[in-house]
């Protein structure tokens, strides 16, 4: 028995055929010959420079006309220069940025002021962070006590004040009271580590994966150079690292106040997402989806899923439309915490 289709849905289904064909047939004669510039907004040789340059590799596979990719490094002020070039670029789909989420908070706090965060176009987030305090093995604390009661400054590098580096620094120093020192003025996760290796700085607050991914850092740490000595949360941390992390003290049983533990809490939140890739406002609706598929295609691309991991990072896929909900849920914060991110991270 044949069943026949009402004339509306055969109308409806032949519309939407012709138009998802001329859409992949424009795609690919847009994107066919053209080059993607994905700016890193950090120093090369750091984390969001090395994901920066696995997405340069994989991520045309899944854009049809195949363009090429290449990586565009302008770090400064944590990330801001890099991410307002991207802001302002023509919105024709060949500029990306890969940034840290944390960095909309300085949206919140009048950090920045010239760029809408819900105005860029998300593409989606590749993984997540699992932050950690590692120090010099010469420096004695070990504990959340001794981390507040030190009488000698513990040096801790920083990076521009929107750097999800130099964020985290701030809340050991501010919620938890550390006796720390930041030492500001680096451009990123590299010569930070490099700074740690030639005991110009005492310590560092970064993602679990940096510790692995930096050449330094990955020496220092097997060679007992740099301990890791407190563990901040957000994604779980990398497998080879988790029984280490799991047996250190947690920065948020440190936080004394409610109201500093409420923020770190909220802030924290973001590192679940702290790898977003995004495009430019504005972008055409066409261009967007095929920008997005393709980030998700490539997400679950078996070869990238493997060379991401093999390289320590920790993946935590999330679509364009998760990754933009939790980025921006910032912005539904209750005013109380909105006022004590400010004043924590001024």
């Amino acid at each position: 028995m044949k069943t026949h289709l009402p004339i509306h849905r055969i109308v409806l289904l032949a519309a939407i055929t012709v138009f998802l064909g001329s859409s992949g047939a424009g795609a690919a004669d847009f994107y066919a010959g053209k080059t993607l510039t994905i700016v890193c907004p950090y120093s090369t040789g750091g984390t969001y420079d090395r994901m920066s340059r696995l997405a340069a590799k994989y991520l045309p596979r899944h854009i049809p006309g195949n363009p090429a990719a290449i990586v565009h490094n302008r770090p400064g002020a944590g990330g801001v220069i890099g991410l307002r070039s991207v802001y302002r670029a023509k919105p024709d789909g060949l500029s990306l940025i890969h940034f840290t989420s944390p960095m909309v908070v300085r949206s919140l706090t009048g950090g920045i002021e010239d760029i809408d965060f819900n105005k860029l176009t998300w593409l989606g987030s590749v993984g997540g962070a699992h932050y950690i305090f590692a120090l010099r093995s010469e420096r004695p604390e070990r504990t959340l006590e001794a981390f507040k009661n030190t009488k000698n400054p513990i040096r801790v590098s920083a990076s521009g004040p929107s750097s999800l580096l130099t964020q985290a620094a701030k809340f050991l120093q501010r919620a938890g009271k550390f006796n720390i020192r930041l030492v500001s003025g680096y451009k990123g996760y590299n010569p930070m580590a490099l700074a740690l290796k030639q005991n110009e700085v005492d310590g560092v607050t970064t993602a679990g994966a940096a510790v692995a991914v930096n050449t330094a850092t990955r020496e220092m740490h097997a060679d007992g150079t740099v301990k890791l000595v407190l563990s901040m949360g957000g994604a779980p941390p990398p497998a080879h690292l988790k029984a280490e992390v799991a047996a250190l003290p947690k920065f948020v049983d440190g936080i004394d106040d409610p109201k500093d533990r409420n923020a770190w809490e909220a802030f924290s939140g973001l590192l679940s997402a702290s790898r977003p890739f995004a495009a430019t406002p504005g972008l055409p609706a066409e261009r967007a989806a095929i920008l997005k598929k393709a980030m998700a295609d490539m997400m679950a691309d078996p070869e990238f899923v493997k060379t991401a991991t093999d390289q320590g990072f920790v993946l935590n896929p999330l679509n364009s439309q998760e990754a933009e909900k939790l980025i921006l849920s910032v912005f539904n914060l209750s005013p109380e915490i909105q006022d004590r991110l400010r004043a924590l991270l001024k």
